[in-house]
């Protein structure tokens, strides 16, 4: 006959028991960096210990027993994870890196970003260490994990900026014609393998691709500079295209100098020039 023995209320009851805690060092030891909502669900799984637990109170129970805590704690846009004694500063340094290579170019790979942070660092970091550390970041997205392509849910990047604005003139835009929009505004993206940049245009810009082209169910929120509003304004009026001249001649109202109007034809995504002479809004047939 089994005997259930009553908890006083309000007492607390460890985790894990300290015979235990060697068990716990060695498996955090083998998963370090990973955030600490995984690692706690882990250790439950694995029977390791009775309850859910934050990193705080794991390393309050190290502590207590008179042992160094296995791992550090560093947050990421709110998110705790726990990463191996020492490498701490390290870990911080590869996540900044990926966050500002994402917000730049929308997509990075690991093998990049590793490399630049032992640049930075003058530290050997492995493809394990830097793979699960990213992965343990708030809002990591594989694109193709064979390859190391990867972004982050919700980065405001400037690939996303850019498809925004085309999707601001165009309800609908073959796909390379999109690509080259992109690429037109961010020439390093021109390294993005194609399935790389449909995966990304899927799962984080919620874009719809149905065969060659692309479409974007929700209004575009980004917003035109005052040249690309009027420019498109008077290309779309003119069916979508017209000759650099007559395009000219019909911005006489812009109090812009055409030279400024020029820069912005070049540079900006929305606006396309053919090998014609002409000018043509992205999306237009």
């Amino acid at each position: 006959m089994k005997r259930f023995v009553s908890v006083p209320e309000g007492c607390y009851i460890p985790p894990v028991s300290l015979e235990r805690l060697d068990d716990v060092a060695i498996f955090i030891g083998s998963s370090v960096p990973i955030a600490g909502a995984q690692l706690t669900r882990l250790l439950v799984q694995r029977r390791i210990t009775s309850r859910k637990v934050s990193l705080r109170e794991l390393l309050d129970l190290f502590r207590s027993a008179d042992r160094g805590p296995p791992f550090r704690i560093i947050r990421r846009k709110g998110v705790e994870m726990a990463v191996p004694l020492g490498r701490a500063r390290l870990a911080t340094t590869l996540l900044s890196t990926a966050a500002h290579a994402v917000s730049s170019w929308g997509i990075a790979t690991v093998h990049a970003v590793r490399d630049r942070v032992a640049a930075l660092t003058s530290q050997r970091l492995s493809l394990e260490f830097a793979s699960r550390a990213l992965t343990s970041a708030p809002g990591f997205r594989w694109l193709d994990q064979a390859r190391g392509w990867f972004s982050f849910a919700d980065s405001g990047s400037r690939m996303a900026h850019v498809v925004q604005k085309v999707f601001s003139v165009s309800d609908s835009v073959r796909f390379e014609e999109l690509r080259g929009a992109i690429v037109k505004a961010l020439p390093m993206t021109l390294a993005v393998p194609a399935h790389v940049l449909r995966e990304y245009l899927s799962k984080l810009c919620g874009c719809e691709l149905r065969g060659r082209r692309v479409s974007l169910p929700r209004p575009a929120r980004a917003r035109l500079t005052p040249v690309e509003r009027d420019v498109s304004a008077v290309l779309r009026e003119a069916g979508g295209t017209l000759a650099l001249p007559v395009l000219r001649a019909m911005l006489t109202h812009v109090a812009k100098p055409w030279n400024a109007i020029g820069r912005v034809l070049r540079s900006s995504p929305i606006f396309i020039l053919t090998g014609t002479g002409r000018v043509r809004l992205v999306g237009a047939v």
